[in-house]
């Protein structure tokens, strides 16, 4: 059995470099998006810090869902 706890942020104080940036280990940092705009906004946001070096070993992974619109930001080794 998997359980997982979802908390969501306020779009509007919550900057979104920083949310993905502050994605914790084994835990997933979600964007669902209303409009193609804020999904391309997302989708690059998230690509930009996939690039980004971390000091712990991990890298961003970064999954896409056109049809939802969601972009997922989670951490690999």
């Amino acid at each position: 059995m998997r359980l997982k706890r979802i908390k969501e942020f306020a779009a509007e104080t919550t900057k979104l470099t920083e949310f993905c940036r502050n994605t914790p280990v084994g835990a997933l940092s979600v964007m669902e998006c209303d409009s193609i705009r804020e999904f391309g906004s997302a989708r690059t946001t998230a690509y930009n810090i996939k690039s980004e070096k971390r000091d712990d070993g991990y890298k961003y992974k970064v999954s896409l869902d056109s049809i939802a619109q969601t972009v997922t930001v989670s951490l690999t080794k």
